[in-house]
C-alpha cells in the first residue's frame, strides 16, 4: 500500500508539540529562576563587607567576608547562565511549528495541482462507476 502521507509523519508532529511545550516551560522557568538568582545576588552583596572595630586605628574598617563573597559570585555565576539559556529555549520554542501548524503544511506540501487533477479524475471514474451500476440495475 502506498501512502499519501506517511503515517509516522503525525507521531513526529506530535513529538514537535511536546517538545516546544518543553522548551517554552523550560526555558520560562530558566529565566525566572536566573533572575530570581540574580536579585539574590544583588540582596546579599550588601553582606559582602563586614564592619569591625580596629584598636590600633581607632575606627571601624570594612572586612570582606570570604564566604559570603564566594556565595554571591556562585549566585552571579549561576544566574549568567540560566539568563542566557532560558531565552534560546524560549526563543526556539516559538520557532517548533505547532500541531496544527505542521498539518497545515504537510497538507500546503501535499496539495499540488498533479494530485487535485488525480483526484477529480477517479471521483469522475467513481460517479461514471455509480451510475452503470445503477443503470445496470435497473
Amino acid at each position: 500500500m502506498n501512502y499519501i502521507i506517511d503515517p509516522a509523519v503525525f507521531y513526529w508532529i506530535n513529538v514537535l508539540g511536546i517538545l516546544q511545550t518543553f522548551l517554552a516551560v523550560f526555558g520560562s522557568l530558566l529565566i525566572v529562576t536566573g533572575i530570581t538568582l540574580a536579585l539574590i545576588r544583588w540582596y546579599c552583596s550588601d553582606d559582602i563587607y563586614d564592619t569591625e572595630y580596629d584598636a590600633t586605628q581607632h575606627k571601624h574598617i570594612k572586612v570582606l567576608d570570604e564566604e559570603v563573597a564566594n556565595t554571591c559570585n556562585t549566585l552571579a555565576k549561576w544566574a549568567k547562565i540560566c539568563i542566557p539559556l532560558g531565552v534560546v529555549m524560549a526563543i526556539v520554542s516559538i520557532f517548533i511549528p505547532g500541531k496544527v501548524t505542521s498539518i497545515e503544511m504537510l497538507v500546503a506540501k501535499t496539495a499540488t495541482f498533479d494530485n487535485m487533477n488525480l483526484t477529480i479524475d477517479g471521483v469522475k471514474e467513481l460517479i461514471d462507476y455509480i451510475v452503470k451500476a445503477i443503470k445496470s440495475a435497473v
